[in-house]
């Protein structure tokens, strides 16, 4: 389990987070809200890429994955390549790269494309790669943000599939502005708005009205 305690975090003096406190198993979270309501703030210092300003985060113990809203591959290297770089990046003996890239690209149904050049790929594929870097070397903490974005309805199933089989490795984390990604992909929805969690709930016991519990928080009326 990773906990989050008493997190407050943004950029100067902004505040962007304030007093956000998580438990996260591992399960699957959806992070809704608006642009602007923290899921980008809060990858952010997961990663370490960003310091709290105050509060206390679990120590993840071992190698987090994670896919940001935007993601692009190097376009002369080939699928196997790129992720042999990825594998350097994250210190994966030498001798596990095969096995371990076999495993990620099986994962995301590209198998076939080990040799292609990442100048080839559609979109979705590349948003693909881009999830089979972020499971690379078995991380203990995974992030989607935004990963559907600008997909089509296809591409976007493929990805649910994916969000179901990573349920119970390790926490996984998307964020979206989508609800059909946290209704499809999630066990737990959070609803974020303005740096703070105003809902968190098993997706389960709100997928119906998903969508009109998400409008109702966002106006700051309650839901019955």
């Amino acid at each position: 389990m990773i906990k989050i305690q008493n997190l407050t975090a943004g950029y100067g003096k902004t505040i962007v987070l304030s007093h956000i406190n998580l438990e996260l198993k591992n399960e699957t979270y959806g992070i809704i809200g608006p642009n602007g309501s923290g899921k980008t703030t809060l990858f952010r210092v997961l990663t370490n890429s960003l310091k709290l300003k105050s509060g206390h985060i679990s120590k993840i113990n071992g190698v987090c994955g994670y896919l940001p809203q935007k993601f692009g591959c190097m376009p002369l290297l080939t699928v196997k390549e790129q992720l042999q770089y990825f594998c350097y990046l994250k210190k994966i003996p030498v001798a596990e790269e095969n096995e371990e890239i076999c495993r990620v690209l099986r994962a995301v149904h590209m198998s076939e494309l080990a040799d292609v050049k990442c100048k080839k790929l559609s979109g979705g594929m590349v948003r693909r790669v881009g999830i089979a870097q972020a499971i690379l070397g078995h991380p203990k903490l995974i992030l989607f943000d935004e990963p559907t974005t600008g997909l089509d309805i296809e591409e976007r199933c493929r990805f649910y599939e994916i969000f179901q089989q990573l349920n119970g490795i390790c926490p996984v984390l998307i964020a979206s502005h989508i609800t059909e990604d946290i209704v499809e992909g999630c066990t737990n929805t959070i609803i974020l708005k303005n740096g703070t969690v105003i809902l968190q709930e098993k997706t389960k016991d709100i997928k119906p009205s998903l969508q009109e519990v998400y409008l109702s928080c966002m106006h700051g009326t309650s839901f019955i």
